[in-house]
């Protein structure tokens, strides 16, 4: 027999964790949740480190990087840089994929004394000509954007990223971005486009396991001050929250996909998913449909589908308990859910 057509909702993937390499950011841990400084990584056999990427150093001797807690650009603390007169000092991250002829686009948070000079640097061979620089001597103690592009003139997987000064005092550097400039809405590209030729329907976000931990709030609002988080599903990875409900939706656009959203059933709780129900699909006149006009987006994303929680049957997902309790919060959940939206449809992760 020849039955209804199978659903194109039967074809997709899903994120995981929040930001995923399908965006198309450079660097790592561009919000400084890290210390920076000289030491080796703490040795692992995790998986997950090919996934962390290489961590910033600093440029000069020991003691040059502190890390400003008092006054924060984002997260916990900012790396504050003492300068020594004509010594250039600074910070760098290697490990860089560039392309010849390829532009390379970005921007950088800054403050310092007054007669500082900064160089931001891409560097991708050892030659005096094998980078490209970026001055800029117009600092005050607020934080500044200073807009950054560069393009390289050879292939290389080893190029470096280096933000160094000269004068006296100190500078500080509160984020650093840097895409390829062909970047669709910050989404490689290329990925973009392979996606759309393996027709992908359906796309869940943020996973996974990682779900369990995860504050969509963080995922809201001006993407540079987003904090950065560590990820204990994925070995304390950090996630820098640059893409969140807006972002996947557009992602989900560009593809012509339908968005499945997962909200947290681990450490999250009933209220929180509500909250984001009518973040995404309330009108205007609700609270949080007014937040969600006020960060760019004035037309509900109409989500339909979602998902509560991750296999919250396992032992190793964060917010584990035992059957007979689980369904009762589930059950709370489904119900807040659809208080605000009584169109949606929910499901489990088994």
């Amino acid at each position: 027999k020849i039955g209804a057509p199978i659903t194109p909702l039967i074809f997709g993937g899903y994120m995981e964790p929040a930001t995923t390499r399908a965006w198309a950011e450079m660097l790592t841990d561009r919000k400084f949740a890290n210390p920076i400084t000289n030491a080796a990584p703490p040795a692992t056999n995790s998986f997950f480190r090919r996934f962390m990427g290489e961590p910033w150093k600093p440029i000069g001797p020991e003691g040059t990087v502190e890390m400003d807690t008092m006054n924060p650009f984002v997260g916990a603390h900012s790396p504050r840089i003492r300068l020594d007169g004509s010594q250039p000092r600074g910070i760098q991250q290697g490990g860089l994929r560039v392309g010849r002829g390829r532009s390379y686009e970005g921007r950088i948070y800054l403050k310092g004394n007054p007669g500082t000079k900064v160089e931001v640097r891409l560097v991708w061979g050892s030659g005096s000509a094998d980078s490209q620089s970026i001055r800029i001597s117009s600092l005050s103690d607020e934080y500044q954007k200073f807009p950054l592009k560069f393009t390289p003139a050879s292939d290389t997987e080893s190029a470096r990223l280096e933000i160094v000064a000269t004068g006296s005092g100190t500078f500080h550097v509160g984020t650093v971005s840097l895409m390829p400039a062909d970047n669709i809405q910050g989404f490689h590209a290329g990925m973009i486009r392979l996606y759309k030729e393996a027709g992908f329907k359906m796309a869940k976000w943020p996973g996974g396991n990682f779900v369990s931990a995860y504050d969509w709030y963080d995922g809201i609002g001006d993407r540079d001050r987003r904090p950065p988080r560590p990820q204990p599903m994925w070995g304390n990875r950090i996630e820098p929250n640059d893409v969140g409900i807006h972002e996947f939706i557009a992602f989900c656009r560009l593809l012509g996909a339908e968005p499945y959203v997962a909200v947290n059933s681990g450490f999250g709780e009933a209220r929180v998913a509500a909250e984001e129900v009518e973040y995404c699909n309330g009108s205007t006149e609700t609270r949080l449909g007014k937040l969600r006009a006020d960060n760019g987006h004035p037309e509900p994303f109409n989500v339909r589908l979602w998902c509560i929680g991750n296999e919250m049957y396992g032992a190793w997902q964060f917010g584990y308990m035992s059957l007979n309790q689980y369904c009762v919060k589930h059950n709370y959940f489904v119900e807040a859910m659809k208080k605000v939206d009584t169109a949606i449809k929910v499901t489990s992760a088994g």
